[in-house]
């Protein structure tokens, strides 16, 4: 089985690609589950940039395939932020209620709401970028926080095919329509395309 190391420590993420790819022979591992490497500054002016950054750091430092991810919230009322600083976009080592209470203290009183989660992937094996993929799920920012699944942004954002916000769905409804959902889906397909996983 061919081993693909996810470039990240969020649990939360490992085990939403994890569930995402587990129709292929592929193992998914984190950085959790090997040696501990320092943490790349991430400086990239885009979602693609960071994620290349991410994906070198660590392939320079294995055999293995590495694949990272960056990943955020783009809000169209807000000129696209929070955007690559979703993570950090109440300020360094905040908690995903900060985050989630600071974007609707700055979207208090708009009435348009669209907005969009964003995931670019890249693919690296011994310091070269072989792949990138982008995915995209557009959704509205609720005036409230509904539900208690998922992390991140994923209280706030609705999904109208859905009607519910991300937080509400199941994990399998929520892996089927996700941002990293079609990333991933365009990744499986190069992999599958060039003979990397049979």
């Amino acid at each position: 089985m061919k081993k693909i190391i996810f470039a990240t420590s969020n649990k939360h993420k490992v085990q939403e690609l994890q569930n995402i790819f587990t129709s292929i022979k592929v193992l998914i591992s984190s950085l959790n589950d090997g040696i501990k490497y320092p943490v790349p500054i991430e400086n990239g002016a885009s979602f693609a940039e960071n994620a290349d950054i991410k994906a070198l750091h660590y392939s320079n430092k294995t055999s293995s395939y590495i694949l990272a991810d960056d990943s955020g919230l783009c809000v169209d009322a807000l000129q696209g932020k929070p955007g690559i600083y979703s993570a950090r976009f109440a300020g360094d080592n905040v908690t995903d209620l900060d985050n989630n209470l600071k974007l609707l203290q700055m979207m208090e009183g708009a009435s348009k709401r669209d907005a969009y989660f964003i995931s670019a992937f890249s693919l690296a094996l011994e310091g070269e970028i072989i792949a990138r993929t982008i995915g995209k799920v557009k959704g509205v920012i609720l005036k409230e926080i509904s539900g208690r699944g998922g992390f991140g942004y994923d209280p706030l954002f609705f999904y109208p095919p859905l009607n519910c916000s991300f937080s509400e769905m199941t994990n399998s409804q929520k892996n089927s329509v996700s941002h990293r959902y079609h990333a991933a889906v365009k990744m499986v397909d190069f992999l599958n395309n060039h003979g990397i996983i049979h």
